[in-house]
């Protein structure tokens, strides 16, 4: 198991996820791991990217690589994936996953195009069976329209509620305490972008032009406040979200969220209850904004 550090605080992983010093239950922050060996970047582009933990390790000449726990020493390892670097069926089940803190796989119900006003507008998540639903956009907010998918938009169920709704399920696949924001994800994606991109110029799968050296300097990419909404009407208007905007030389990038708690004092119908939406900017804009192959609108 070899743990690669890259600027930014950023480690790819070249293992596999049945490595034992995975299982060991070690926790560290901020680690990619890549489910293939040797590193692949076609490879990489079809199987999302895995967070993984280890708390303790040692760093030798800028590698690092995981110390295994004695046996029953430590907390259980809890794995989540990562943002996919493409927009694909499956994609909104990954952010479900990230966003619970579950490895439960729910059922995808896919919208595009007209489909956002005519289905995906009225269309509600349900816990039991985990089912959920993915709008893609390819709409910018002037109205012009991409080749490629500008925004996603995922309807989900929060980690409360999953945990309620599968009681019976075991530790390692019941959901986290609390759910992580819509901006831990396209933070998280800004992550697997950069260290992707410097994973395969150090691996040599790829050119030195399409390392991290020609994207963007990552300081000069700024989170925004996530927008929390509390009401349906304000999450799905106005349409289409404006995911990215720039201004002062900076990359800005939004993402707008409505979490309505499972056990929240409010009255609301029970349907609305335990949900978690999200508008978040998609992974091949965000990578063409990066690389400068557009240029993000100002704030609109």
């Amino acid at each position: 198991m070899l743990f690669i550090n890259f600027p930014g605080g950023t480690c790819v992983t070249l293992g596999h996820t049945g490595d034992p010093a995975l299982e060991s239950g070690r926790r560290c922050l901020g680690i990619l791991l890549i489910d293939t060996a040797p590193f692949d970047l076609a490879l990489l582009k079809e199987k999302p990217l895995m967070y993984t933990t280890c708390r303790s390790v040692t760093a030798i000449v800028g590698l690092t690589i995981a110390i295994a726990n004695a046996a029953g020493a430590a907390e259980p390892s809890e794995a989540v994936v990562a943002p996919p670097l493409h927009t694909g069926p499956d994609y909104c089940a990954t952010m479900q996953q990230f966003i619970a803190g579950t490895r439960i796989n729910p059922e995808t119900i896919q919208y595009s195009g007209d489909d956002y006003d005519v289905g995906f507008k009225k269309s509600k998540p349900t816990a039991q069976p985990l089912v959920i639903h993915q709008y893609v956009g390819y709409q910018m907010p002037s109205g012009k329209t991409q080749a490629m998918p500008v925004t996603v938009s995922c309807k989900l169920k929060t980690a409360e509620r999953i945990r309620t709704a599968h009681a019976g399920l075991t530790e390692d696949a019941a959901a986290a305490d609390e759910d992580r924001t819509c901006q831990q994800w396209t933070e998280a994606m800004l992550d697997a972008v950069y260290g992707a991109a410097d994973g395969a110029a150090e691996a040599g799968t790829t050119s030195e032009a399409t390392s991290s050296n020609t994207l963007l300097p990552r300081e000069r990419v700024r989170l925004e406040k996530e927008n929390n909404v509390y009401i349906g009407p304000l999450w799905v208007n106005p349409f289409p979200f404006q995911a990215a905007y720039q201004a002062g030389g900076d990359l800005h990038l939004r993402s707008k969220a409505l979490h309505a708690e499972y056990t929240r004092w409010m009255p609301l119908p029970d349907s609305f209850m335990g949900t978690h939406y999200c508008h978040t900017i998609a992974p091949e804009y965000l990578q063409a904004l990066l690389k400068s192959e557009l240029e993000a609108p100002g704030l609109e």
